[in-house]
Parts: C-alpha cells; sequence; structure tokens
C-alpha cells in the first residue's frame, strides 16, 4: 500500500474513534447517529481530543464572544440557518454553534484527513511524474523535460515517434483521410502535428517503455485520487449542513408525532483510494 494510501488511513481511523466519542456523548433520544462501529476506535477519539485537535480555546472563545452559547440543548434558541451558513463555510462548524462538540470534532477530523490526502496524493503525483520525465530522458533519447502531458501521454502509447507502427505513421494516415487528394496540405499537417528533431524519442527496450507506461500511469492515479478528494470536500461540507439542519430544527423544537430523523455517513480508504458513502433515514 502506498504512503498516501496509510496516511490517509491513520488519519480516517481517527475521525471513525472520534465519531464513536460524539455517538456516545452526544445520542439523546431523537438525536442523529453516525453509522460507525462502537469500541477500540473510541480510544483513538480521546487521544485525539487530549492533544488539542478539537477542543479549540481560540475557536470557542470567539464563538461566545459573538453570543453564541455552548452549553448544550438547553440553551434558547439558536438559528438553524446560521448553522446550516456555518458548517457550508467550515464543516463542524455549525455543530459547534449548536452545542455538539464531539459531532463537531468528527468534522472537523474528516476536514484535516481529506487536504492532508489530497496533500499527499498531489505530492506523489508530482514524484512519480518527475521519476517518468527523468526516465524518458534516459531511455527514450529526448531531450530535458518539459510542460506538455500529451508528449508524455504519446511517449507511453507509441514506441517510437517516427518509423513502422509510430506515432509520426499515425499522423501521416489521419492527414491522408483529411486531405485525401492534397498532398502539400498532408505535408503541413504532418509538419504541425508530428513530433522531430529533438521532439523525437524511441525507446531503447521494451522493457524500458514498459516501465515508463506503469510510472505515468501511477502519477495520473496520484492525481485522480487527489480529484476525488476535492469532490470529499464538497461532500463533507453538504454532510455537515444537513447535520446541522437536522440539530437545529431538533434543537428548538420536538416532532409532534415523535419521528425522528438519522443521518450516517462513513469516509474509508482501500487499495482503489479514498471513498465515502451517505444515508438518510426517518423513523416513526
Amino acid at each position: 500500500m502506498s504512503p498516501s494510501r496509510i496516511v490517509t488511513g491513520l488519519l480516517l481511523a481517527g475521525l471513525l474513534g472520534l465519531a464513536g466519542v460524539a455517538d456516545a456523548r452526544d445520542r439523546a433520544p431523537g438525536s442523529i447517529g453516525f453509522g460507525v462501529p462502537a469500541g477500540g476506535l473510541a480510544a483513538a477519539g480521546e487521544g485525539l481530543a487530549s492533544a488539542g485537535v478539537y477542543d479549540a480555546p481560540t475557536l470557542l472563545r470567539s464563538l461566545e464572544d459573538g453570543g453564541m452559547s455552548l452549553e448544550g440543548d438547553t440553551a434558547p434558541e439558536k438559528s438553524q440557518k446560521k448553522a446550516m451558513l456555518y458548517s457550508a463555510v467550515l464543516p463542524g462548524l455549525g455543530e459547534l454553534y449548536l452545542g455538539h462538540k464531539s459531532r463537531a470534532a468528527v468534522f472537523f477530523v474528516a476536514e484535516a484527513a481529506i487536504w492532508t490526502s489530497w496533500f499527499v496524493l498531489r505530492a506523489e503525483g508530482n514524484s512519480d511524474k518527475n521519476r517518468y520525465q527523468d526516465w524518458a530522458s534516459i531511455f527514450a533519447g529526448i531531450s530535458g523535460n518539459r510542460e506538455d502531458d500529451d508528449y508524455y501521454r504519446r511517449l507511453g502509447n507509441y514506441r517510437s515517434s517516427d518509423g513502422a507502427r509510430s506515432y509520426n505513421e499515425a499522423v501521416r494516415r489521419t492527414a491522408r483521410a483529411i486531405y485525401p487528394s492534397d498532398r502539400e496540405a498532408q505535408e503541413e499537417y504532418v509538419a504541425a502535428n508530428g513530433y522531430f528533431g529533438a521532439d523525437a524519442w524511441d525507446w531503447e527496450t521494451e522493457d524500458a517503455w514498459n516501465r515508463y507506461q506503469d510510472l505515468y500511469q501511477e502519477s495520473e492515479d496520484n492525481y485522480n485520487n487527489a480529484n476525488l478528494a476535492l469532490g470529499l470536500l464538497v461532500l463533507n461540507r453538504l454532510v455537515s449542513v444537513v447535520d446541522a439542519a437536522l440539530l437545529g430544527k431538533r434543537y428548538n423544537t420536538e416532532s409532534s408525532d415523535g419521528s425522528r430523523s438519522s443521518l450516517e455517513w462513513h469516509l474509508g480508504v482501500d487499495e482503489e483510494g479514498p471513498g465515502a458513502s451517505l444515508t438518510m433515514a426517518r423513523t416513526f
């Protein structure tokens, strides 16, 4: 497993531990519960709490200075819309405004874990990119590195730039298809789209070419997973906004028919990268 998977997994283990603590401290009749396993992971949450990850005095003081009470469900009525807005800005802030400190910690740690995953994945993608560029310089005969993603993608798709089954041969076939009876236009098209001179390449061996393809794909996978992490940042905000909305409604009123809503969400990391799931239910 790559370092990015390990780092992300450790951070999410802490997140799940905090979720267990939140479940024990914040759950009350009709309250919203996070669907995470109870038991051993709660210790991870307590460790993060003792380390000051979510007990942030400065943040709490700033909220109190703004007239927000953090004393729990017995405090005066609070704005549901304000809680939702806070969660949209920073997941967990709406929960903190409503007095659910442990629940807020879950979202704070999730945000930190996802951002850390993004930075790690981007760093690994850049590292792999440097490796495949250097590999091409050594074994494909190109001069120096360049900022041209299409060029490096074609290095992996074609064994050489010219000759049989080469990239330039594919360009010539395209030119003949576009300009079937105009030889001059064909030559201009090839000159504009082919690779010649310093841009030409020819892989020394099949093994060197295959190794380049592996390095290129590893870099692309890391970049794609980094983009997925950005999607999880959006998801974390959406979940926190919904959670704050449900908490705010329950904070101020109780359902007359005894119904209650629940929101469950899960984050995880496997060999395919980070992932998440969200479930909302209403019981009567």
